[in-house]
């Protein structure tokens, strides 16, 4: 899936993110962040772009540090201030 997150001033050319740079960028950008998974991304308009998530955390991480540093990349890089993540922890099976 592809999003214009960004636009030029005369509103002619879009720098287009997939659901794929957002992931790869997220998890090489976070430490303890082990997977997103699945970004849904739409805009409701030009300057309202909308991300949603689950995102799985390692063991021993805090999720509320790891939700800020999800939500300040977001918006840092990408522009995405309206965000929702749900944190998942994987259920250890031993």
């Amino acid at each position: 899936m592809r999003i214009a997150l960004d636009a030029s001033e005369d509103g002619g050319v879009y720098i287009i993110y997939t659901s794929k740079h957002i992931r790869k960028d997220l998890i090489e950008n976070i430490e303890h962040l082990d997977n997103v998974h699945p970004i849904h991304t739409w805009c409701l308009t030009r300057e309202r772009p909308l991300i949603t998530m689950h995102a799985t955390i390692g063991e021993g991480a805090c999720s509320d540090t790891l939700f800020t540093a999800i939500n300040l990349r977001l918006v840092g890089e990408f522009g995405v201030n309206h965000t929702t993540v749900q944190i998942v922890r994987e259920v250890c099976t031993h």
